[in-house]
């Protein structure tokens, strides 16, 4: 059985996919995606790739840039894409793939938390006008009356008090209806 025949049923065997199926389902397009990438490591070119998927070499390219672009990101896939190269090299994971799979890991928490950053960053240049404003009214409302405070912040902005109005009324002045 050739290679690519070979990673073919590991990888269909694995993830219960047929990756030469038409269709494009998530699970299929990952699976097609891990099929690329493992046999470009090996140094299959695309248009053999390409010629086992029925697809042309310029799709093997796509997907070639695409795993190499979501195995950073993505940790299902990366997992995914682990346990076929595995299954396929038939061996136990070495330390420089535990290594690597340590790394991986790493990159993903490091995405997530860059990502955080940025969204806490955007928050916190939104919000830096009126932090003289906040440190005022946090120590000057005693606990148990935020909401008189709220209500009087309210009032003095919209010129009307919440409580007094029905519930509907409320809703429609906070823009629910």
């Amino acid at each position: 059985m050739s290679e690519l025949k070979l990673l073919r049923t590991i990888i269909e065997t694995l993830l219960q996919v047929d990756i030469k199926k038409k269709n494009r389902t998530r699970a299929l397009v990952e699976a097609r995606y891990i099929y690329t990438k493992i046999l470009r490591d090996r140094g299959h070119s695309c248009v053999s790739i390409g010629k086992e998927l029925g697809k042309d070499h310029t799709t093997i390219v796509h997907y070639t840039k695409t795993i190499n672009n979501l195995l950073g990101r993505e940790v299902m896939l990366a997992e995914k894409y682990l346990l076929c190269k595995r299954a396929f090299n038939q061996e136990k994971p070495t330390q420089e793939e535990d290594i690597s799979d340590k790394l991986l890991s790493l990159k993903n928490e490091n995405e997530r938390l860059i990502s955080e950053r940025k969204k806490f960053n955007v928050m916190y240049e939104r919000y830096f006008r009126l932090i003289d404003i906040i440190k005022l009214v946090d120590q000057r409302t005693p606990k148990g009356s935020e909401t008189t405070v709220y209500d009087k912040i309210n009032k003095m902005f919209n010129g009307y008090d919440l409580k007094d109005l029905t519930h509907y009324e409320r809703v429609k002045k906070m823009g629910g209806g």
